[in-house]
């Protein structure tokens, strides 16, 4: 239960989502964004991607819209042991942010993504919400527009969500530089994930190299003509950087 004022000991909720998913970067720190509904080719993608093993997706808002909550049980079916994100980026006062974070878990996802600019007590009450499941808390962006505000505000953002026990944050792969801020303002016991590898100009060994656990590719492997391919390639990349940072068998 939340602490007064609205905290939460980080002590009295164990980081498991941070422990599994250091665990998997370590084979695979590549997590997949699928931000188009699960048909039109999506669904088969994915199975042939599986394949060649258990995959991490990141299921966005289009998949719920048009296939509901069942798109969380797809998607953990199709990830065959791999983890399975929910991105809804929760955004609400805290009574609905944490029904919405209880109900994605209970749906099928390992973790919810909630945005951290609303503040402790919104994250709060999705921390508490989601017990054992993770909490992944948006510190900032990989959107260029992100500049308008975030630069005042996400080290801050970083450090109330390793204060009330968050698994992770979300740290922009466009910007490794932050990526460093940030993973000085949460240290080591939390998880860095990066989003905007690929399109949007992010590159895999940097962000990684740079304090990512591991990093979110969305169009530049689902639309690319050789999917596996391009997945192979960015894995690699990714693995790469976990080598630059890491002393062999670490963590």
């Amino acid at each position: 239960m939340p602490a007064r004022g609205g905290r939460i000991d980080q002590l009295s909720r164990p980081r498991k989502f941070a422990e599994d998913i250091r665990r998997i970067s370590a084979r695979d720190p590549v997590i997949l964004a699928i931000d188009d509904p699960l048909g039109d080719g999506v669904e088969s993608t994915l199975r042939g991607l599986s394949e060649g093993g258990a995959l991490n997706l990141k299921i966005g808002w289009m998949p719920i819209l048009h296939g509901g909550l069942g798109a969380l049980s797809t998607a953990r079916e199709i990830a065959g042991g791999g983890t399975v994100i929910a991105d809804l980026k929760i955004a609400d006062v805290p009574h609905v942010s944490g029904a919405l974070a209880r109900t994605l878990l209970d749906a099928g996802a390992d973790a919810v993504i909630m945005h951290g600019f609303l503040g402790s007590d919104v994250v709060s009450s999705v921390l508490e919400a989601a017990g054992d499941g993770g909490v992944l808390v948006v510190a900032e962006t990989s959107n260029p527009g992100a500049s308008l505000c975030y630069p005042g505000c996400s080290d801050a953002i970083a450090a109330m969500a390793r204060e009330l026990g968050a698994d992770g944050i979300i740290a922009p792969a466009t910007r490794p530089d932050r990526i460093e801020s940030l993973r000085r303002a949460v240290g080591d016991e939390m998880v860095v994930i990066s989003p905007g590898i690929g399109i949007q100009g992010g590159e895999a060994i940097r962000a990684v190299s740079a304090g990512a656990d591991m990093i979110v590719v969305g169009r530049s492997i689902m639309r690319s003509g050789s999917p596996g391919v391009e997945l192979g390639r960015i894995r690699k990349e990714a693995l790469d950087g976990l080598s630059l940072r890491r002393p062999p068998g670490s963590r």
